[in-house]
């Protein structure tokens, strides 16, 4: 199953609130509509499965949206740190070759030619509805490739299926006995793998 698909049919009301933000509580329902739009708005441009899909953005709505956007589409999600490590930045992108990026309006500029290269760069979530149908994805059809912090060595990156992140989450869901009226405060960023995993499960 797309990992996406199943958080975002979870089962909470359309009105319950998903994400608490400093840029404003998104609920359920809006999320859904959001992802359904970013899906909708990939396989427009010509989104193939499989295709990466670099995100830079701050932990906000446009990040949440867009990461399970690309997802629904069937592409994979490149998450990266900003600001970001020039020639880093610029490995990342020559390694996994994007067609797309997600970027935040505000670091569209101090990233120049660091994605000129990419095809597609889009800076705006529309929150039109879609009614479209999307297909499932199988669970080893890769969903993100995440990047060590390289505190040992240089970051390596992580392929990782829809099936690893459904798995790992049911599991901590489980063990942690998770339940619908926790909330967790995700102060590690949505980029690193543990911050994703708060996002994945709550």
């Amino acid at each position: 199953m797309n990992f996406a698909k199943a958080i975002l049919d979870c089962g909470a009301l359309p009105e319950k609130v998903a994400l608490l933000t400093q840029q404003g509580d998104v609920t359920y329902g809006e999320l859904h509509q959001q992802a359904q739009q970013v899906c909708a708005d990939l396989r427009s441009r010509g989104l193939k499965s499989g295709d990466r899909v670099l995100l830079a953005s701050d932990s906000s709505p446009f990040w949440v949206a867009s990461y399970l956007g690309v997802a629904l589409a069937g592409g994979v999600s490149v998450p990266m740190a900003v600001p970001a490590n020039p020639v880093f930045f610029a490995d990342v992108v020559q390694a996994t070759e994007p067609r797309f990026a997600f970027v935040q309006p505000k670091w569209v500029r101090r990233l120049g030619s660091l994605i000129n290269g990419i095809e597609h760069v889009i800076t705006k979530v529309d929150t039109a509805a879609d009614n479209g149908t999307f297909e499932e994805k199988m669970a080893n059809d890769l969903a993100a490739i995440m990047f060590t912090s390289g505190s040992t060595a240089t970051p390596r990156g992580v392929m990782v299926s829809h099936g690893n992140i459904l798995s790992n989450s049911a599991d901590i869901i489980a063990s942690l006995d998770v339940g619908p009226d926790d909330r967790i405060m995700a102060v590690l960023p949505f980029h690193y793998c543990f911050g994703t995993s708060l996002l994945h499960t709550h």
